[in-house]
């Protein structure tokens, strides 16, 4: 097995760089993939000394994955990421033997640093690109002319209606000049 069908998986690991895995809904021999310890932590984390984590494909306890996708075995087998596609219960699964002891806590403690490793090491970190598109520019620029012709068509008017009190205060003062004389 390790000649003929992980060496695939293998290369992609070691030479690819790959992160993560999707466990499939088939089984080595009578062991479900998505549970099976000896595939996820002794080769892929131990022997080919990967930091990927695991996600199954497809967990929902409707249609009775619970039965062979168990989470509490999911995290004891190192995977245990679920993609849950029925909705989320409060406990997604995970059993008081698991989140109420100390080994359990460990075991999801584990699982959590492999998902961030992934996540922290994926382009998602580094992206560089201003994801502002072109025509938020321009509407912002029309939006300062907007603006800027407003406040010009204010001063404007309060200028001229300064001029025409100036105007006509001026006269007054001519039309009280002249009746005095």
């Amino acid at each position: 097995m390790r000649e003929i069908y992980l060496r695939g998986f293998e290369i992609g690991f070691k030479e690819g760089g790959a992160k993560a895995a999707m466990m499939g809904y088939n089984r080595i021999g009578t062991v479900e993939n998505a549970v099976n310890r000896a595939l996820i932590t002794d080769v892929l984390h131990g022997e080919w000394g990967s930091h990927a984590h695991c996600l199954t494909d497809g967990y929902a306890t409707m249609i009775g994955c619970d039965k062979y996708e168990n989470p509490d075995l999911q995290i004891r087998a190192g995977g245990g990421q679920l993609l849950n596609i029925m909705g989320y219960d409060g406990t997604n699964g995970l059993s008081e033997r698991t989140t109420g002891s100390e080994k359990g806590r460990e075991m999801m403690h584990d699982m959590c640093k492999r998902i961030l490793y992934v996540y922290c090491n994926s382009n998602a970190m580094t992206t560089t690109r201003d994801y502002t598109p072109y025509w938020k520019y321009l509407l912002g620029g029309v939006d300062v002319l907007l603006v800027g012709g407003v406040a010009l068509a204010r001063w404007k008017d309060s200028r001229l209606r300064k001029a025409e009190e100036e105007e006509a205060e001026t006269g007054q003062a001519d039309k009280a000049k002249s009746d005095k004389a």
